[in-house]
């Protein structure tokens, strides 16, 4: 018997208004100082992940006492990159079309970053720390009015704000929420991030490039398992759970906020 996810029951409303996607990430923190790159890590990891488009490349991490060489795998199109730092493994999904539409629905993207995650983790044999999941985009276009609107509902503002609404504003918050994943309770940190900004873009698939002026709204939803226990602990069925339960996790949160910020 097959099981509707949740994620997969966003309202066409929703899915309208942040479709815009600029990038999926997913990470593991997780202490890999000692990893260096060698050809049979990256020959025996394109096994474990069992990924034909995946293209080994070489990395330089930069830290306080310089460049430090890492593994790294990316795609042809340069969409996907899955790099192992030194203090954690990020596979991320960057967006090649402007409105976004590539990158698919952000609960796939987890469930195929964790079998990554977990592939590189057990070879290394290695447990991370944390967990996080994080989706970036833009709202669809609105008028100035409607940006304005959704700046008076997000921040109470002083006489000189609100007698000249700010064309240019940065909203962010963060609570702090236990999450069962697998067999243990969570504290996860849950973080929206809206912003207004405006300016010019240099084009570069034009010929000569030109400029091209923007002014959009910006939202970033992120969950992520709390810094502050930096054990080792999360073995590979925590971060199956972890990201098969953030599609449904991050539609919950992307949802009541693009509901509250776009109707009040």
């Amino acid at each position: 018997m097959w099981q509707l996810r949740e994620w997969e029951m966003a309202s066409p409303k929703d899915t309208e208004a942040y479709k815009a996607k600029i990038r999926y990430l997913a990470s593991a923190f997780v202490d890999a100082e000692s990893i260096a790159p060698s050809a049979r890590h990256m020959t025996a990891l394109l096994d474990a992940m069992n990924d034909d488009e995946l293209i080994p490349i070489g990395v330089q991490e930069e830290t306080s006492t310089g460049p430090v060489p890492r593994i790294a795998f990316t795609t042809s199109d340069r969409s996907t990159l899955f790099a192992l730092s030194g203090r954690r493994f990020d596979y991320s999904r960057l967006s090649l079309e402007p409105e976004g539409s590539d990158l698919g629905e952000f609960g796939e993207f987890c469930l195929s970053a964790s079998a990554k995650l977990i592939a590189a983790l057990d070879y290394f044999e290695r447990k991370p720390h944390r967990l996080a999941a994080v989706q970036e985009g833009y709202l669809r276009d609105l008028s100035p009015l409607e940006m304005d609107q959704i700046a008076s509902r997000l921040f109470r503002l002083p006489p000189v704000y609100t007698e000249h609404i700010p064309f240019e504003w940065d909203w962010r918050s963060v609570a702090r929420i236990d999450r069962r994943i697998g067999d243990s309770e969570e504290p996860t940190n849950t973080l929206t991030s809206v912003k207004r900004s405006s300016g010019y873009l240099v084009r570069l698939d034009s010929r000569p490039p030109s400029e091209v002026s923007y002014d959009r709204i910006r939202a970033d939803f992120d969950i992520n398992t709390s810094a502050t226990d930096t054990t080792a602990r999360f073995e590979a069925k925590h971060i199956a759970d972890f990201f098969e339960r953030a599609g449904p996790w991050h539609q919950a949160l992307s949802s009541e906020m693009l509901s509250f910020i776009l109707e009040g």
